[in-house]
């Protein structure tokens, strides 16, 4: 393989809180509300300075989907000085872009009316679609209903929020499903133009995870995918990445090279 540059960007993150509504069977990330739950205004800020000082361009603001509709958050978020999660976010963002540090945040589900009011403090944002396929792990995860996904991505679209989506490869579909949900993602995308980043993300399985003995998708198949992706997506989709265990072998990181797109 030819030498070629490799670029990258500095960036933050930021899970506010590890608090959840949903119950993926996958998921090592969420917590109940409980000591450390939530990270502390005065950590994020310290965090936002000195990613600032070591030159972070980019900081990226996560958090459990709907955590209030967990029993206790609500108390919670508000002795941190905040009535919502979301108004903490919106506070966050604003104190990143203090920092000269570009905010993306992906929280799960937001309504439109949510959505527009974090357009005004967000650089970009973003929701994985992960699958259009209705799978065992997400049964007991009401975000991860795929037309609720779908329906989030497409508003994002109308308000113009540049946005970042992306496929979760392993956790019960078949590539049919794979081809499914990118041809769901371009005809979003060709409506609106808003999609600049797609993630090609392999599932890892977690110890105390319900899916901990899960079987993985090997390289090839996730190069199988990452090109199925450019073949299938539009050029202006922009970046198009995948997660390798040999990534620097295989390059899997450029939109062309080695995985060029088929006339």
């Amino acid at each position: 393989m030819q030498d070629r540059p490799i670029t990258f960007s500095k960036n933050l993150f930021l899970p506010l809180t590890t608090v959840c509504r949903n119950r993926c069977g996958y998921c090592s990330f969420r917590t109940p509300v409980q000591a450390g739950c939530l990270m502390a205004p005065a950590e994020v800020e310290r965090t936002l300075k000195n990613g600032a000082a070591l030159g972070c361009t980019e900081s990226l603001f996560t958090f459990g989907e709907r955590p209030e509709e967990e029993p206790g958050f609500s108390a919670l978020i508000r002795a941190a000085g905040h009535p919502t999660i979301l108004d903490y976010c919106e506070a966050m963002c604003q104190k990143s872009i203090e920092y000269g540090i570009l905010p993306h945040t992906n929280a799960g589900i937001l309504s439109f009316d949510e959505m527009e009011r974090l357009r005004a403090v967000n650089a970009s944002m973003g929701l994985m679609l992960e699958t259009t396929a209705r799978v065992p792990a997400h049964a007991t995860s009401k975000g991860k209903e795929p037309e609720v996904r779908l329906a989030m991505i497409e508003e994002a679209g109308k308000l113009k929020i540049p946005f970042t989506t992306g496929l979760l490869l392993g956790i019960g579909e078949t590539m049919a499903d794979r081809e499914d949900s990118l041809l769901a993602i371009r005809t979003i995308h060709r409506r609106y133009g808003h999609i600049q980043e797609i993630i090609i993300q392999n599932f890892c399985p977690k110890p105390g995870t319900p899916m901990a003995n899960h079987p993985v998708p090997g390289t090839d198949e996730i190069c199988v995918t990452i090109q199925r992706a450019r073949d299938i997506l539009p050029e202006d989709i922009y970046h198009v990445r995948g997660w390798l265990p040999d990534y620097s072998r295989r390059g899997a990181g450029e939109r062309r090279d080695p995985f060029p797109r088929r006339a």
